[in-house]
């Protein structure tokens, strides 16, 4: 593919047909597990080391053709956790995080009210004390990431992550492609306090270092696949851990665990799921419907004030 010219797409098509074929030709043969295992390999291989996003579509719907018995699936879930790291499925992993969420939570209520407490003092200092603190306070020439209404433009939202680069064709986006000479310099204000995860997809290679992993456009296909399987083998606790380890990982993780947390009645959960998207992520507004809903009948202030943003997003 890197030596011909595909602008039609022509090839990409004929390999797409060649791989289904591939999947179908094997299923017809009725093969039992032992037989699928070379195949199974061969398709996992393929998927890990795309580099086409098409491509690695294909060999996923192709394992996800031939996979077609518990022992199938659970070979493929063998070859996922050989290049997953970074993720403890262990159960006990999930209640760790969990509560450790939880008094993040209690930590970060305790910390406003100190805050609180501290501007209150601070409105009684002296003038020439007041004076020290005038740098912190924000200037005419200086744009705040919070000034956006979803914060700072991303690859991602140009290309629709359609395209697996770090940047565009022209370089780094730099502020003055979009404020001119109105702004001296951007700051990142109130950056989230929400732990990430670091889940890593392993190369194949046996010399794989750092600038060998893959990137995050692979590493949410790969998450997506070890998703769909633990789904298959009906690992419902498994895959309640994997979500908790993943879910700051991409929104879209996210909001699947929410939806997943509100079908088993665990709303509070889901609401704490769904306040760290939208403190993580940018263009969080699926994350904030939800959370309108679930503010709906707790919290009126929050409620109005998430409709607003919504509506303010929406409004031309």
């Amino acid at each position: 593919m890197n030596r011909i010219d595909d602008s039609s797409g022509h090839y990409g098509r004929e390999l797409s047909r060649a791989i289904e074929g591939y999947a179908e030709t094997i299923v017809e043969q009725d093969c039992e597990h032992a037989a699928k295992q070379p195949h199974i390999e061969y398709l996992f291989k393929e998927f890990i080391v795309a580099d086409y996003d098409f491509a690695s579509e294909d060999y996923d719907e192709a394992l996800r053709t031939i996979c077609t018995t518990r022992a199938d699936l659970e070979y493929w879930l063998e070859l996922l956790d050989a290049h997953v790291s970074g993720v403890d499925l262990e159960p006990e992993a999930l209640e760790t995080s969990v509560g450790s969420s939880t008094e993040t939570t209690q930590d970060e209520v305790q910390e406003n009210i100190s805050s609180s407490e501290s501007t209150a003092d601070s409105n009684a200092q002296s003038e020439d004390e007041t004076d020290a603190t005038v740098e912190n306070e924000r200037t005419d020439d200086v744009l705040y990431t919070s000034d956006f209404a979803t914060g700072p433009l991303s690859t991602d939202d140009f290309t629709g992550g359609t395209l697996d680069v770090e940047h565009l064709a022209v370089g780094p986006l730099e502020i003055g492609y979009f404020v001119g000479d109105a702004f001296d310099e951007l700051r990142v204000d109130a950056p989230t306090t929400v732990e990430r995860h670091t889940a890593e997809i392993k190369s194949l290679e046996s010399n794989a270092s750092e600038s060998d992993l893959a990137s995050k456009f692979q590493k949410r296909r790969v998450l997506s696949t070890y998703v769909y399987v633990l789904e298959e083998l009906g690992e419902e606790d498994v895959l309640d851990t994997l979500y908790e380890e993943i879910y700051l990982e991409d929104k879209r993780f996210c909001k699947a665990y929410a939806e997943r947390l509100i079908e088993q009645d665990d709303e509070e959960r889901a609401l704490e799921i769904v306040e760290h998207g939208i403190d993580t992520f940018r263009s969080t507004t699926d994350l904030r419907w939800l959370a309108v809903d679930l503010y709906r009948d707790r919290e009126a202030d929050r409620y109005k004030t998430l409709l607003k943003q919504l509506f303010l997003d929406h409004s031309e």
